[in-house]
């Protein structure tokens, strides 16, 4: 029985991240006249993240505007990056000592987050390249553009 192309790039993709030591859940899906390969990925670093996607994105021909007959394709390709709560709150506390003014905010991330300015810091924070202290004990980038 052959997979469809979508199916085939999402196979693909898991396999090299495997093979870099990254953890990750790749799903493909399909729905009329579109398909898709999401990638989930947790407390993973801006810079891998961005190797991920350099090398991913020729797999969705959406992505880069042309189908490539080389690759298995779906339509798009999505990276997702989510944070565990343990990074953001190492994130937060870092941040509240870095910059003046966050002092009037809870030390707790989840409190602090109530805020829309403290978490949109926080986002900008954990997800700019100036971020790898956040992301010593993680992974470092192994993916090959």
């Amino acid at each position: 029985m052959t997979i469809s192309s979508h199916a085939a790039a999402a196979k693909q993709i898991r396999q090299e991240l495997k093979k870099h030591g990254i953890k990750a859940r790749v799903r493909a899906s399909q729905a009329s006249m579109t398909s898709s390969v999401d990638i989930y990925l947790l407390d993973l670093p801006p810079h891998t993240i961005e190797a991920i996607k350099d090398f991913t994105g020729p797999y969705g021909y959406e992505n880069y505007g042309y189908n490539r007959r080389e690759l298995p394709q779906a339509r798009f390709v999505f990276v997702n990056l989510r944070f565990s709560d343990d990074l953001k709150q190492r994130a937060w506390t870092e941040l509240r000592a870095r910059l003046e003014g966050m002092d009037d905010y809870s030390e707790e991330v989840e409190r602090a987050c109530n805020s829309y300015d403290a978490q949109s810091q926080l986002h900008r924070y954990m997800t700019g390249f100036q971020s790898d202290f956040i992301f010593s004990e993680f992974q470092k980038p192994r993916v090959a553009a």
